[in-house]
């Protein structure tokens, strides 16, 4: 059974239920569960200093028993790093900080992150926000309310890539391999639109 109010930070799914109306941020639904439970879904876009004012606004106002974060384990330490702490680590991706993540979780996988953390320096420095700002501040916020519990409520991140990898043919994994790699290589340019 749920506890009598939930926010969820992360999900952009809507759920076949009563919605119901409070004065909250627009990127918030509410909804009233036949149990009588409220679930408040902060709708979040990663790199977004609004997102990040909205989870604050909607934790305060509603004081929920339990934050769900769209996060799995294997990201949780985002939550426990500053932003300062996760720019200073994504601009000093060197080589063997990349062959150390390739071989830990292999070639695609690790390519892929070393190039999310390459595009999140650059988002950081241009956007005024680290990846996870979000979640980090459900969590800051969830650890002020007394018996608010944080549940990590996603699917583990390495799952979700090996089940996109797997959808694609071989010659669509090559290219997709060589426009990561590439992509370490190149200028990005990143607007706040």
């Amino acid at each position: 059974s749920l506890p009598d109010t939930v926010c969820i930070i992360g999900v952009n799914r809507l759920f076949n239920t009563t919605y119901i109306i409070m004065a909250l941020p627009r990127t918030v639904t509410t909804l009233q569960c036949p149990n009588g439970s409220v679930v408040h879904i902060v709708g979040t876009a990663h790199f977004s200093p609004e997102s990040v004012e909205d989870v604050r606004t909607t934790i305060r106002e509603t004081k929920p028993a339990t934050v769900v974060l769209e996060l799995c384990h294997s990201r949780q330490m985002i939550l426990h790093f500053s932003e300062d702490d996760i720019l200073r680590e994504a601009r000093t991706m060197t080589f063997a900080k990349m062959r150390s993540i390739i071989r830990r979780d292999g070639l695609v996988s690790g390519i892929t992150q070393s190039v999310f953390l390459r595009l999140s320096a650059e988002l950081t420095d241009k956007l005024g926000v680290a990846p996870g700002g979000e979640f980090r501040a459900g969590y800051e916020e969830a650890r002020e309310l007394p018996n608010c519990q944080v549940v990590l409520g996603d699917r583990q991140v390495g799952i979700t890539f090996n089940r996109a990898m797997a959808s694609l043919s071989l010659w669509q994994r090559i290219r997709f391999s060589f426009l990561l790699f590439r992509s370490m290589l190149s200028e990005v340019e990143i607007t706040p639109e």
